[in-house]
């Protein structure tokens, strides 16, 4: 005799009532002979900042990380990764944190999952920050003429929120800065990033410009004043000047100034930038010019006076005339500026200011294109929109980027014009490195790119013997964002280092893209099986929000199988468990029999991406667990569960919601019958 009974439920723990009552056979013995359920599953992953230590030596000061851009190599100290998280503090959950905290070791970046919540006064927004943000506001920070940005590949999953923002029986949810009553979890894979550098010469166009000082053998009869920073015509003679010195102007975005005082209607005057370069003292410009040569300029203005009006035109290039003398029997070739407009037209008024700003352009098959911006305007500052105008864009292209443009100043024979307040966004650090690199001129290394790979950027994490630990906590936790880096871990007494580049250039970006890798060594992963409430998932530590692992509903590991008991029949299942008591005294244990287990449901591997564990399972052989009752048994409900055991803690521990309906199919059979009593009593 076999009873099949089939029982559906949206829950893993219920009632199962008949509608007449099922009388199960003497001695029966039941079993579990068929599941198919679907639990949801959330997977939350966090990477620990390394304990960093600042005494007796500050190590927090020392280089983690370099990055080059186009041979522009900055170093990355671990404070500054401090101080970049601290730049998110208006919308950091974490606000506030100090460095003592950051580094001691209990900081945690949470990359999957992101969670939005509100403060109950609604003003702002609140996340908690992902680490590749902090490492592109870091690299910001060091770049002059490039900004830097991340584009992270969150991958959502295809699943409802499995957490609920508002706790069960509360109303609020306590962050470490705030209390919150409403937000949004948004179920996410962060699957890699990208770490984009897009070029920006307005960073040096905010930059604060530097008087300049003429040098006596960087004039040709120019009258000095004011410093040497002013130049005035002595009405006798062609004036010419260049700036020569090696402080010229940034080739990115940087700019030169000057005021106009013309006064004499018989003369001209120039002003402009030759991009033929300067390299050192030896192949200076001369300033000594018999003639007026406004043809020397690339680009720039000549000023001159029409009718009573002060007007100018444009200089964008040179023109080669050639014809032949009849003279002298002898060619002729002259070069005049190109103007635009043809005439000069274009208005102005003394002590007017007029700006030359150059930047790079796009490259081509090796060669860069600068692009020069003329401005007019009526006081000094190049970004007051009112008052100054963009007049024109030159472009050239170069066959070599590495130059040094210089600022040439001409004035005919004329009488108390000037050139005044004369000023530029000089030269950095940065600029020559990046002129360097594309000259060829860089120190090449044997993991650095070579020149020809302009627009690459380059990563390379690295870490002296005296800054190892133990357990490699730096370089694993690198490890997580960086994939391409687990095959080296660190050797002692050597410089360590692994190097990631990309070439990856387009329109003035560059890209490097990586992508994580979440393991067991470099990242702690906590699941949680059904829907659970945020106080479930999160927990504030010493101010700190953290995945709470001490969470009933939390699993450092997932359990192996699920067991099906139902706790309203006298079924005996002796199961085994596994007591860890500290580091040694571990043994295992089996129960007396006492559990009403009548079957268990392997979990399948569930892999990083799942947000459910879909399962149907049929056992191979089923095993019938014993009731031993010895009259026939009468029931209208059986009251199961399904549960698993918690083998890290020990504990008993069960999931309170499936997706969807669960259904489980039971079997019960009659056991194997007593044997038969003989009376042996015979009379004597």
């Amino acid at each position: 005799m076999s009873i099949n009974i089939n029982v559906v439920a949206n829950k893993p723990e219920f009632n199962n009532f008949f509608s007449e009552q099922i009388v199960l056979p003497v001695n029966c013995e039941a079993s579990m002979a068929k599941a198919n359920i679907d639990i949801p599953i959330l997977q939350m992953v966090s990477v620990v900042v390394p304990n960093i230590t600042d005494a007796p030596d500050d190590n927090r000061a020392k280089t983690c990380l370099k990055c080059n851009v186009d041979g522009i190599k900055v170093n990355i100290t671990w404070r500054d990764l401090y101080n970049a998280h601290s730049s998110f503090a208006n919308i950091d959950i974490d606000a506030g944190v100090s460095e003592n905290d950051y580094f001691s070791g209990l900081f945690e970046y949470i990359p999957n999952n992101k969670l939005v919540l509100v403060p109950n006064n609604g003003l702002t927004e609140f996340v908690k920050i992902a680490f590749p943000s902090v490492l592109a506001k870091a690299l910001q920070t060091k770049f002059e003429f490039y900004e830097i940005t991340v584009d992270m590949d969150l991958q959502p999953n295809n699943v409802d929120s499995v957490v609920n923002i508002t706790p069960a029986g509360a109303s609020t949810f306590d962050a470490p800065n705030f209390t919150s009553n409403q937000g949004e979890f948004f179920s996410t894979q962060l699957k890699g990033f990208s770490i984009i550098a897009t070029y920006n010469p307005q960073k040096q166009v905010e930059r604060t410009r530097t008087n300049n000082n003429f040098d006596a053998i960087d004039v040709n009869n120019w009258q000095r004043s004011n410093a040497n920073q002013d130049l005035e015509t002595d009405g006798v003679s062609v004036c010419s000047a260049w700036f020569n010195n090696g402080a010229s102007i940034s080739p990115n975005g940087g700019y030169s100034s000057t005021k106009i005082n013309l006064n004499d209607a018989s003369s001209k005057m120039a002003y402009g930038i030759s991009l033929e370069g300067v390299a050192h003292e030896t192949s200076e410009y001369t300033p000594i010019i018999a003639t007026y040569s406004p043809e020397l300029l690339d680009v720039g203005f000549e000023f001159s006076i029409v009718n009573g009006e002060r007007v100018y035109n444009i200089i964008d290039g040179q023109r080669e005339y050639v014809y032949y003398d009849s003279n002298t029997n002898a060619e002729v070739v002259s070069d005049l500026p190109i103007y635009h407009p043809v005439s000069p037209i274009l208005k102005f008024e003394n002590l007017d200011t007029f700006f030359i700003q150059i930047q790079r352009g796009n490259l081509y098959n090796g060669t860069t294109e600068f692009v020069i911006r003329l401005y007019q305007g009526t006081d000094e500052d190049l970004l007051d929109s009112n008052n100054t105008k963009l007049i024109y864009v030159a472009k050239r292209t170069l066959n070599s980027p590495a130059i040094k443009p210089n600022i040439g100043l001409f004035g005919d024979i004329g009488l108390a014009n000037s050139f005044v307040a004369n000023k530029f966004v000089n030269r950095t650090d940065q600029d020559n490195l990046q002129a360097s690199w594309f000259s060829s001129s860089y120190p090449v290394t044997e993991n650095e790119p070579s020149a020809q790979m302009i627009g690459s950027i380059q990563f390379e994490i690295e870490r002296t013997e005296s800054f190892l630990t133990v357990n490699n906590d730096e370089f694993l936790f690198w490890s997580a964002y960086f994939d391409r880096m687990n095959d080296t871990m660190g050797v002692a007494n050597v410089i360590i280092k692994r190097v990631m580049s990309s070439i990856e250039s387009k329109n003035q970006v560059v890209k490097a893209n990586f992508k994580t890798n979440f393991t067991t060594n470099n990242s702690f992963k906590t699941f949680f099986l059904g829907r659970c409430d945020i106080n479930d998932v999160y927990r504030t530590v010493g101010g700190l929000l953290q995945i709470n692992n001490q969470s009933v509903k939390s699993l450092l590991n997932l359990p192996k199988e699920l067991k099906v008991s139902i706790n309203n029949m006298p079924i005996k299942s002796y199961q085994g468990k596994y007591n860890v008591v500290g580091d040694v005294n571990q043994f295992s244990t089996t129960s007396g029999g006492e559990q009403r287990i009548i079957g268990t449901i392997p979990i399948p591997v569930v892999l990083d991406d799942d947000t459910n564990i879909p399962i149907t399972y049929e056992p191979f052989n089923m095993t019938f667990k014993p009731m031993n009752n010895p009259e026939p048994f009468m029931v209208n409900q059986l009251l199961v569960e399904i549960f698993f055991q918690d083998y890290d803690t020990n504990q008993r521990k069960k999931f309170d919601s499936v997706n969807g309906f669960l259904s489980l199919d039971l079997n019960f059979r009659q056991g194997a019958k007593p044997p038969p009593i003989i009376n042996n009593i015979r009379a004597i």
